[in-house]
């Protein structure tokens, strides 16, 4: 049976997640010394050296990661928006959503590009953009989501969790660990794969 585009984007949002912690969980099976899930952030991952020691197969999987789940995210956020098609309001809204969606897939592709060691500003803003944008997608979809008497809030809260946890992390004293960087990021990226589950049986 031929899979509609929407469909092969709905998929997209499930096969993101799983690309980005199979490529993680490597990342730190090869990592030079020992990788500290709790203390260490996750762009430590994506150094070119470790300790002096060249780790040219961390700074690979890390860039694996980080690019096939920002690929994964474009037409997932495609395929989101076409459930909303009706009403108006919700068509326009979706659409400011997947915009910022995609927009937050291309800082999450850039980020891959940029090992923290060699180029930290520019790696830290992009995170920062990413965030950003990630995020407002999902505050957006939230509202679209609850605004759809057929999609079921749970959906919508799930993500306004993560979002409130990824602002705490951001601004209050205490919050910025790398565990809760950690619960922020896969919270965020596992959001599409929520949202997969629902929307996939919407299509062919």
């Amino acid at each position: 049976m031929k899979l509609s585009w929407q469909r092969i984007g709905a998929l997209c949002g499930l096969l993101g997640p799983v690309l980005f912690s199979f490529f993680i969980g490597l990342a730190i099976l090869v990592y030079p010394g020992e990788y500290n899930f709790l203390l260490d952030h996750l762009s430590n991952l994506g150094s070119t050296e470790v300790s002096g020691v060249p780790s040219p197969l961390n700074y690979l999987l890390f860039f694996l990661a980080y690019s096939s789940a920002a690929a994964c995210m474009v037409p997932f956020w495609l395929a989101l928006r076409s459930v909303f098609d009706e009403p108006r309001r919700l068509y326009h809204t979706s659409l400011i959503g997947s915009i910022s969606g995609i927009l937050s897939a291309v800082f999450l592709s850039a980020s891959a590009f940029l090992p923290g060691n060699l180029l930290f500003h520019q790696h830290r803003w992009v995170a920062i953009f990413f965030f950003f944008f990630l995020s407002s997608a999902i505050i957006v979809y939230s509202y679209a989501i609850m605004a759809n008497r057929d999609y079921g809030n749970l959906y919508a809260l799930f993500g306004l969790i993560f979002v409130a946890v990824l602002y705490l992390h951001a601004l209050v004293p205490g919050f910025e660990s790398p565990l809760v960087q950690k619960v922020v990021m896969f919270g965020l990226i596992f959001w599409s794969a929520i949202q997969s589950f629902k929307i996939t049986r919407a299509f062919k």
